[in-house]
């Protein structure tokens, strides 16, 4: 991690929701300017969560996952801006479904909706389509 970053680690999180009441509280709490030999000071943060599960070997592990999921959100974020699409790619979880659909992913594709198609059987889905 880097200086400007910090971890903070929660128990007793129940559910997603109570994590982002968590992070809503503490975006709340910066929003109070500090002040400063005269010069009030503004804090911003962009807070990631990551849920702990057994799919986490350790907790390294789990904060790359949470750096990761600021970039999604902050590239989601920029193409929405701009008006732009965004395909995910690689989705293999339902839980990577719904964080993505949270976020206002446009498109997804990957494992979870089907597995690798050779051209004979690409041909006939487009054919059944039609």
């Amino acid at each position: 991690m880097g200086g400007d970053e910090f971890v903070i680690m929660l128990e007793g999180i129940k559910s997603r929701e109570n994590a982002e009441n968590v992070a809503n509280r503490i975006q709340n709490d910066l929003k109070v300017p500090f002040t400063i030999e005269g010069y009030e000071i503004f804090v911003t943060a962009s807070i990631g969560i990551a849920i702990s599960s057994v799919e986490y070997g350790n907790a390294e592990e789990l904060l790359r996952d949470t750096d990761t999921m600021q970039v999604v959100a902050s590239i989601i974020e920029l193409c929405q801006k701009m008006g732009k699409s965004i395909v995910a790619e690689g989705i293999e979880t339902r839980d990577q479904l719904k964080l993505l659909e949270e976020l206002r992913c446009s498109f997804g594709q990957g494992f979870l909706f089907s597995k690798p198609l050779d051209e004979a059987a690409i041909t006939e889905l487009i054919n059944d389509c039609r």
